[in-house]
């Protein structure tokens, strides 16, 4: 029947049906070519914020932690140093924080102050040692003094208050951006609960605070940060409020943690870099398996005059 109609119309009805595959199968190309950069780069878009904060996220990490693998030679002096130099604060906080200099200017990093830069000085960028703040996925570096050096690629030790190295009569104040474009650091301090915990760690020697207050403060409340008598305390200082014109400050008092102690989970983190690994996964699969795919052939009924209509 089919040999009867193509003989009949004069081949115009299939010649009518292979035109019209052909140019399916160009269309098909060009959809493809058209689509694939348009998936890749909206998911390139949508995901280089995110990997971008990830991957500084994970190298500040590293840098945390790589004093830890530093030798041990020394180790012991460096933190009994500390310890004097702690001693030696109780009852003598004149000055915390940056200083204002006769010209204006702000002294944050006090390069000046020597003995403060030898003190837990572990590497070339002044590193201390490392905060970690399970609940909500925090695993930084601690630097002297709280500059842009310090507090752009990390956290920063507020000077004037105790070396971070615990002990009675001592409160150390660690400090932190928020909202930095590329990474996190402190911007999710405000998601912090009392009875949670966090851990500094100095060359390996982890101390662990449970959390007892969370308060806003005003920039110039330096009293705020003072060592209080018989307690071993860690303050978390960052900017909040309108503007920035506020402190959150979130105050941890040592602890020794139990046998098998229950760990806070930050699920936000977890979940966001699962979703990143299976968006990348899409991204790179996605082209081949596309272009493997062979499309099915589409039969089209056809309403040539010298061939029925199907």
């Amino acid at each position: 029947m089919s040999d009867f109609w193509r003989i009949v119309s004069g081949g115009r009805a299939e010649s009518t049906r292979q035109r019209l595959e052909r140019h399916d199968r160009r269309m098909s190309r060009l959809y493809r070519l058209l689509a694939l950069p348009l998936i890749v780069g909206g998911l390139t878009v949508m995901l280089t914020p995110g990997l971008n904060t990830w991957w500084n996220d994970r190298t500040l990490t590293h840098e945390a932690h790589a004093v830890e693998t530093l030798p041990q030679d020394g180790v012991g002096r460096q933190v009994r140093a500390a310890r004097d130099y702690n001693r030696r604060m109780v009852g003598r906080q004149y000055q915390i924080g940056e200083v204002l200099n006769p010209d204006g200017t702000r002294d944050a990093d006090f390069t000046e102050d020597t003995t403060y830069q030898r003190l837990l000085d572990s590497d070339a960028s002044g590193t201390m040692g490392a905060l970690r703040i399970p609940a909500i996925g925090v695993d930084l570096p601690i630097r002297h003094g709280t500059g842009p050096d310090s507090l752009d690629n990390g956290l920063g030790h507020v000077h004037g208050t105790s070396l971070p190295v615990g002990g009675t009569d001592t409160r150390t104040v660690i400090s932190g951006h928020t909202n930095v474009a590329g990474k996190t650091l402190f911007t999710r301090l405000d998601e912090l609960k009392k009875d949670q915990t966090f851990v500094i760690s100095v060359y390996g020697r982890e101390l662990h605070y449970r959390i007892v207050s969370i308060e806003i403060i005003d920039p110039s409340d330096v009293n705020a940060l003072k060592i209080v008598a018989g307690k071993d305390l860690a303050s978390l200082l960052t900017c909040t409020d309108t503007a920035n014109s506020r402190r959150l400050l979130v105050t941890g008092e040592r602890y020794t943690p139990r046998t098998n102690e229950p760990q806070d989970v930050d699920g936000r983190t977890g979940l966001a870099g699962a979703a990143g690994i299976g968006a990348v996964t899409l991204a790179v699969g996605l082209p081949p398996v596309r272009t493997a795919h062979r499309r099915r052939r589409i039969v089209r009924h056809t309403t040539d005059p010298y061939r029925p209509v199907e």
